[in-house]
């Protein structure tokens, strides 16, 4: 029994560090883009940030290699939350940066759902999401207040709300293809625990009545096709 559940929970744990794997390198790369992108605009305050954002992502691969996933999410929504932040005060909210809070949000829920913590506390991603609900209340407030501190021309404004949108969009439609991936995955995981002894690993009866029935069906469709 305890076997069986450490298989299962290595499994689910496997799963979860490639999604975050993947996860992590595509805020790596866009990273490197915002730094390239924040040098080109001689926006010098974004650039040194994305120097620590870079250099935490690259050491986030040593974490989610030994796990600490929890660890993993809860600091990677700090540096959002600060990145995030800062940048759309140096630019303002025309460029969008505080949608891609929106986004995080989701992720937030859709990574407590797959954790491999079964003792399931909702307390920190509820924390977590009215953190991020406040910032954003407060950088729209802020936004409408006070100037950038970098103002932009309407076409690089422009190319950069574009930019991030697409992000956040891809972001939300990443998390909800790897949750029905998951819930697939937790779907056939219970099906073999209905259909197969778990001491012996032999189909059991439920397996064979699924097995009989499937036979009974294929034979009432040919006896149908026959003249």
């Amino acid at each position: 029994m305890g076997l069986h559940t450490m298989t299962d929970h290595s499994i689910s744990e496997k799963i979860e560090y490639k999604y975050l794997s993947f996860i992590n390198k595509v805020f790596l790369v866009v990273h490197i883009g915002f730094l390239l992108l924040f040098a080109n605009l001689k926006i010098n305050f974004m650039v040194y940030f994305n120097l620590g954002s870079i250099l935490f992502y690259t050491l986030a691969f040593f974490m989610l290699q030994k796990f600490k996933i929890h660890l993993y999410v809860y600091l990677a929504s700090i540096e959002i939350l600060l990145h995030m932040s800062a940048a759309t005060l140096c630019v303002g909210l025309g460029c969008n940066f505080q949608l891609c809070l929106f986004g995080v949000i989701l992720f937030f829920f859709i990574i407590e759902c797959i954790l491999p913590d079964k003792k399931k506390s909702i307390t920190p991603v509820l924390i977590l999401s009215s953190l991020y609900s406040v910032a954003i209340v407060a950088l729209y407030v802020a936004g409408n207040r006070i100037s950038p501190f970098y103002p932009l021309s309407l076409t690089e404004t422009g190319i950069l709300a574009v930019v991030i949108v697409i992000f956040v969009l891809l972001l939300i439609i990443t998390s909800m293809l790897f949750l029905l991936r998951y819930m697939v995955h937790e779907e056939e995981k219970l099906t073999k625990k209905a259909e197969y002894d778990a001491l012996t690993g032999i189909p059991n009866r439920f397996f064979m009545m699924d097995e009989i029935q499937n036979f009974l069906s294929k034979m009432d469709k040919r006896i149908t096709i026959l003249p």
